[in-house]
């Protein structure tokens, strides 16, 4: 009988390291998968119809809700290009992206973290700088230059992110983009925070 008790406890303790093998080996496949698949794109315009984003995007995203306000998330890994002729810009690819609608089917906002996993400091800042640059070159101007300035490498700015540990943010990953607006195109408001490893700041622009 006790042999038998502890042939039970070795297959057990075996099997669970087995599942556990399997679980780590599923995991890096997937993550293997989305580093080597390419990322598609979501192009789009605050105000147009949903169905001209998804003409347009090489991503899949599924169908609007009629009469409703909601979002939807790409099927797959995207990035994100902002299609509007003057203001336009194109983030890196997104894990966290959402495009969202109103009841008449039109575009209502984009949210998203470009970026596919948490980043250090350095990392993130060179984000948030390629974005500044195009929305500088897109004629975009600061909200608030007074109140939230642009973010800049130096080390003035980079003392003032690290002591805003602590600081609330709605989304886990780094660097958000977003615009979350109903505007027409060329009045379009983009907010965004800058979410490192190390701190969690936030600055806002609009066109």
């Amino acid at each position: 009988m006790i042999g038998h008790l502890k042939a039970f406890r070795w297959m057990k303790s075996h099997l669970t390291a087995t599942l556990l093998c399997a679980l780590v080996l599923a995991l890096g496949i997937a993550r293997a998968t989305d580093l080597l698949t390419p990322a598609k794109e979501i192009a789009l315009i605050i105000g147009e119809p949903w169905k001209d984003m998804q003409a347009r995007s090489s991503a899949k995203i599924a169908d609007d809700i009629p009469n409703e306000i909601w979002y939807r998330m790409p099927k797959e890994l995207a990035y994100l290009r902002f299609a509007d002729r003057r203001y336009g810009f194109v983030t890196p690819p997104a894990k966290f992206f959402t495009v969202s609608f109103d009841e008449n089917a039109k575009i209502r906002s984009a949210r998203m973290s470009p970026q596919t996993e948490p980043l250090p400091l350095d990392e993130a800042l060179k984000v948030v700088l390629d974005l500044q640059e195009q929305w500088r070159r897109g004629g975009w101007v600061l909200a608030d230059a007074e109140g939230y300035p642009p973010y800049a490498d130096t080390a003035w700015w980079r003392e003032q992110i690290l002591a805003c540990v602590g600081i609330w943010s709605p989304f886990p990953w780094g660097v958000i983009a977003a615009t979350n607006k109903l505007a027409n195109p060329g009045s379009t408001a983009a907010v965004w925070w800058l979410k490192s490893l190390q701190s969690i700041c936030w600055s806002n622009l609009a066109s």
